[in-house]
């Protein structure tokens, strides 16, 4: 039996075109992790501060929304704007 070859590097990355494969990641500098721990820890506070202000993550099937990581995702980067 062979050595099996997985290494999680750009060349071994799923292409954005790959018919089931994620999006690239955000291009750029990389987040810093304590600030992402910041930006989470906010999120936090705002969700347990008011629950109503927060869309459900789960469809009426129990299913994640299509959109639903492009709202967080655009969420994550306006509690970043908020915080700088």
């Amino acid at each position: 039996m062979g050595k099996k070859e997985s290494t999680p590097c750009p060349e071994n990355a799923v292409k954005p075109d790959a018919p089931n494969g994620p999006p690239p990641l955000r291009e750029g500098p990389r987040y810093d992790l304590k600030r992402v721990a910041r930006i989470f820890n906010e999120w936090a506070k705002r969700f347990h501060k008011d629950k109503t202000a927060f869309e459900p993550c789960l469809d009426s099937e129990g299913n994640v929304p299509d959109d639903y990581g492009e709202v967080c995702a655009k969420y994550f980067q306006e509690i970043s704007d908020d915080l700088s």
